[in-house]
């Protein structure tokens, strides 16, 4: 899984909202409520898989700097 796939994710749910195993019977306010908190976990999930990735491309670029400055 990946940023990507998370916000895809999130977007079908918001387009297409499904109802988890077990919900069937439980009041709209609630079955509304969980469905959000789906959308919100799947972004913050993305949101986190993005900052790792930034965070991983300036670990990187650092170190290859630091590489070229020691064969200089």
């Amino acid at each position: 899984a990946n940023a990507a796939d998370h916000e895809k994710r999130a977007t079908e749910l918001v387009r297409n909202p499904t109802i988890r195993p077990g919900m069937e019977g439980q009041p709209a306010d609630v079955i509304a409520r969980q469905q959000t908190q789906r959308v919100d976990h799947l972004k913050r999930e993305a949101a986190e898989f993005r900052k790792q990735a930034d965070q991983d491309l300036k670990r990187a670029q650092d170190l290859r700097e630091e590489a070229e400055r020691l064969g200089e």
